[in-house]
């Protein structure tokens, strides 16, 4: 197994928390290390998926980032989730344990599903979205 370092992601630079090896061996690419936010831990995979060769990519990333109470993160995702245009607070159910925000509900667009976990895991403090319980509305369901 050989180590290497992936092509530069210039938003992994902006930590020092940020660290990853890459290893490689037969077309296997484990990422491993630790990275501050979850959307670090999804850029880190980017510049790996075009190289040449790679046949399946693992990511083993940790998110370290700085802790933050829970109620301090669920102060931001109200916030957020009162602003969004595509989320009705009506709707959608939310808690945040142990830096895991869990979002329950339904939306109109499987794209709102994608938009509002990107959006929530750039909140300071949050280590991970789980939104396995946010469904679109009927109409939306794939065919």
């Amino acid at each position: 197994m050989r180590r290497s370092r992936a092509r530069s992601v210039p938003a992994l630079k902006d930590s020092k928390l940020n660290k990853v090896t890459v290893l490689v061996h037969e077309g296997d690419m484990v990422l491993k290390g630790a990275v501050e936010q979850p959307i670090h831990r999804r850029l880190a995979e980017k510049p790996t998926e075009s190289v040449s060769g790679v046949a399946a990519i693992t990511n083993l990333l940790k998110v370290v980032g700085a802790p933050r109470p829970d109620r301090e993160i669920e102060k931001d995702v109200l916030a957020y989730l009162k602003w969004a245009p595509y989320v009705d607070l009506d709707q959608i159910d939310y808690k945040v344990e142990n830096g895991v925000v869990k979002l329950k509900g339904p939306v109109d667009h499987y794209a709102n599903i994608f938009m509002m976990v990107s959006d929530i895991e750039k909140i300071r403090g949050v280590l991970d979205v789980d939104a396995s319980e946010v469904q679109p509305t009927k109409a939306q369901k794939r065919a």
